[in-house]
């Protein structure tokens, strides 16, 4: 229901996967690399990755961090997607993880402190650069639907046309159809008129899922990331949205620059560590005008860490693995011990 749930079910949730993990003699880690070479794996097929198998190969290497928010007010939810598309690079540059990839069973560098940018443009380069790389500007529902079907007629005509690398049979079992769903389109922040509840009593017309492009390698990282969006997200909700930062442009071009270069970054001339200070203290007071003093000052703390010590990649780049054992044990002991 609010922030400080979600914090603590994270936790209690993820403590106890921990446990069930060692229980089955695994363990658990986090950033955004599976540290395995999946070039033998036959990934399971969806309507999505039964279009394209350029995009379900991708997706069997990467992980991501995502917070779903329940929309009430429609004009609301609206100002919050278009605020939130733009901001994408501050929550990837807080969060990067992913500075190695697993190819033949040997640790590669990718050059870069995240390679999910870089995977997602392999991955959708046979899909409409309208699903998943130009997100535009939207203001209701109506509107939303109608950028979907644009997106699905797309889809289709190329699908007729011999246009995209579809596995025919298994899309054999999806066709046809008119529309695509709406968790088929992949902006860094999806509109989901399929999560509304109002017709089962609930007061969600739809959610808007955040999809934080980086997984953090700890529990106090992840609840930073909550921390920040929900409250960038009360902030919208409760004070006036023109007087709010607004640095960058929510393109492509600025999620790349976050990935390379991370806190260290400058998208339209503003440092993007600058851009996480204000951001920071706007998701501080969204978070204070709403009572969660605890929360704001957490956020405060773990910003501030991040942005001395560095974010996830930075520290794994620090270690210098020489092996995926070695990298695998470490982000295994960070994900037990956490920050301190």
């Amino acid at each position: 229901k609010d922030i400080r749930e979600l914090n603590t079910r994270a936790s209690d949730l993820i403590k106890k996967l921990q446990q069930e993990a060692r229980d089955l003699g695994g363990y658990l880690y986090g950033g955004s690399s599976l540290l395995k070479d999946v070039s033998d794996v036959s990934p399971r097929r969806y309507r999505t990755t039964s279009l394209s198998d350029s995009c379900a190969e991708g997706f069997l290497d990467i992980t991501s961090q995502q917070i779903v928010l329940g929309v009430t007010d429609e004009e609301l939810g609206f100002e919050l997607f278009n605020y939130l598309k733009n901001i994408n690079p501050v929550l990837l540059a807080l969060s990067a993880s992913s500075p190695y990839r697993v190819r033949e069973d040997v640790l590669e560098e990718v050059g870069a402190l995240s390679r999910r940018v870089s995977q997602y443009e392999k991955l959708c380069r046979f899909f409409p650069k309208e699903m998943w790389r130009d997100v535009p500007e939207i203001n209701s529902l109506e509107d939303y639907f109608s950028h979907l079907q644009s997106i699905s007629e797309e889809v289709n005509r190329r699908h007729d046309n011999g246009e995209l690398d579809s596995n025919e049979s298994e899309l054999a079992k999806f066709l046809p159809f008119e529309r695509l769903e709406p968790h088929q389109i992949y902006w860094p922040v999806r509109i989901r008129p399929d999560h509304g509840n109002i017709e089962s009593g609930g007061s969600s017309l739809f959610s808007l899922e955040i999809r934080i492009l980086e997984m953090p390698t700890t529990i106090e990282r992840i609840q930073m990331m909550n921390n920040f969006v929900l409250g960038i997200s009360y902030y919208v909700a409760d004070y006036c949205l023109d007087e709010l930062f607004s640095p960058f442009n929510g393109t492509y071009e600025d999620l790349e620059i976050a990935a390379k270069e991370g806190l260290q970054g400058e998208i339209n001339g503003i440092r993007i560590v600058d851009a996480i200070d204000n951001l920071t203290a706007t998701a501080i007071k969204g978070l204070e005008g709403r009572g969660y003093s605890r929360e704001a000052n957490f956020l405060g703390q773990m910003v501030n860490e991040v942005i001395r010590e560095g974010n996830d990649a930075q520290l794994i780049l620090k270690l210098k693995p020489e092996s995926t054992e070695e990298l695998k044990t470490y982000l295994i002991n960070r994900f037990i011990d956490g920050e301190h």
